[in-house]
């Protein structure tokens, strides 16, 4: 069943809906990360563009990641995205 939204709920996402993502505002209001995005394209709540290392435009809602090698170190290599800053770990390559 689809969930009712309150008014506070909407007061909330229009307050955070800039500096949280999706699944944080989910979380806290109790519902779907999909349900949080459909409710703020309905209440048309567009995040503001991002700029990439690269100079194209980027929307915050889903990073498309552009990951840089950190360190190296017992075959693993910790990266770090160079648009978001996230960071990530995988098996070295030979």
């Amino acid at each position: 069943m689809a969930k009712e939204w309150k008014e506070s709920d909407k007061k909330f996402l229009s307050k955070h809906y800039q500096t949280m993502t999706n699944a944080e505002l989910a979380d806290k209001l109790g519902v779907s990360q999909k349900s949080v995005g459909r409710k703020l394209e309905r209440l048309e709540l567009r995040r503001d563009e991002e700029k990439s290392s690269s100079g194209k435009k980027q929307e915050s809602g889903g990073c498309k990641h552009r990951y840089q090698v950190l360190a190296i170190s017992e075959g693993m290599e910790y990266l770090q995205c160079m648009v978001c800053g996230k960071n990530r770990r995988t098996m070295a390559r030979p």
